[in-house]
C-alpha cells in the first residue's frame, strides 16, 4: 500500500482559503436569489394589482357607457306663450306696438289699418266699419313707460274733429296722469292703459288670441324701428358729450340718418 505524501504548510494554506472561498460564493449567491425572489414576487403582486385596477376601470367605463345609453334625454323645448302679459307689452317696439293694438281690433271685427310710419305725433291707426270709406274710430298708440299727460290726449281730440271722426282711443303700454284721465269725461274718447290692453288681448277667444301672439311677437318684436327710414335700429354707446359712455340706439343708416332712441 502506498505511502500518503505529507502535505506541506503551502499546500493547507491554499486548500483552507479554497474553502473558505467556496463558502462565501455559496452565501452570496444564497443572498442573490433571496432578493430576486422577491423582486418577482413584488413585480408579480404589482402586475396583478395593475390588472385589477385596469379590470375595475374598464368595468366602470362600460357600467356607465352602458347606463348613458339607457338615458335618454329630452330636448329643451321653446316655451310655448298662450296669454299676454304687462313684461310681454312692454318688450313691443313702438311700432310693433301699434301693429299689435291695430291687429286686435282687426279680430274683433273692423278692418283695421295702421297709417303712418312716425314713432310720435299724428294718428297711428283708423278702424272702419266693414264697407265704409271713412273711418269710425281714431287710435292714437305710446309705447312709453311714462304716463301719458293730458297734452297728448287733447291732440287726438284735436285731430278727431279736425277729420269729422266721431270717437277716439287713446292706447298706451302704460297709463294716464290723473288730469288726463279727468279731461276725457263726457267726451267720446276712450283711455286704455298697459294692464288694460293685456285683460282685452287675453279675453279673445283662444284660436284669435293664439293668432295674435304669433302675429305680435314674429320675428324681432323688440328692437325699435327707425320712424325715418323703417329699418331696425342698432345699439351704439356714445363717444363724446355729456352721455360718452352711454349706450342708446341709433340708426342703421347713420351718418345719413341721426336718428336715436334712448334704452330704458
Amino acid at each position: 500500500m502506498p505511502r500518503r505524501r505529507k502535505q506541506s504548510d503551502l499546500e493547507i494554506l491554499f486548500e483552507l482559503l479554497f474553502d473558505i472561498g467556496r463558502v462565501l460564493v455559496d452565501a452570496i449567491l444564497s443572498i442573490f436569489r433571496g432578493m430576486f425572489g422577491l423582486f418577482n414576487s413584488n413585480k408579480t403582486n404589482f402586475n396583478i394589482d395593475w390588472d385589477e385596477e385596469v379590470r375595475k376601470n374598464l368595468s366602470s367605463n362600460s357600467s356607465s357607457e352602458s347606463n348613458h345609453k339607457h338615458i335618454h334625454i329630452e330636448p329643451s323645448k321653446p316655451k310655448i306663450l298662450t296669454y299676454w302679459s304687462m313684461s310681454l307689452l312692454n318688450d313691443l317696439e313702438w311700432k310693433r306696438f301699434e301693429e299689435v293694438v291695430s291687429d286686435y281690433y282687426r279680430l274683433i271685427g273692423y278692418r283695421s289699418e295702421v297709417t303712418r310710419m312716425g314713432a310720435d305725433g299724428g294718428v297711428d291707426v283708423l278702424l272702419y266699419q266693414h264697407g265704409a270709406e271713412t273711418p269710425a274710430i281714431l287710435v292714437q298708440c305710446k309705447a312709453w313707460s311714462k304716463k301719458v299727460g293730458v297734452n297728448a290726449v287733447r291732440e287726438l281730440y284735436g285731430v278727431m274733429a279736425a277729420d269729422g271722426v266721431g270717437y277716439g282711443i287713446f292706447a298706451t303700454t302704460s297709463d294716464y296722469t290723473n288730469e288726463a284721465q279727468q279731461w276725457v269725461v263726457g267726451k267720446s274718447m276712450q283711455l286704455l292703459s298697459g294692464s288694460n290692453l293685456v285683460t282685452m288681448f287675453n279675453q279673445l277667444a283662444d284660436d284669435q288670441r293664439k293668432e295674435h301672439l304669433m302675429n305680435g311677437l314674429l320675428g324681432d318684436y323688440s328692437t325699435p324701428t327707425c320712424p325715418s327710414c323703417n329699418q331696425k335700429m342698432v345699439r351704439r354707446t356714445a363717444s363724446k358729450g355729456k352721455s360718452v359712455g352711454s349706450s342708446f340706439w341709433g340708426c342703421a343708416n347713420y351718418p345719413r340718418c341721426k336718428q336715436t332712441f334712448k334704452i330704458v
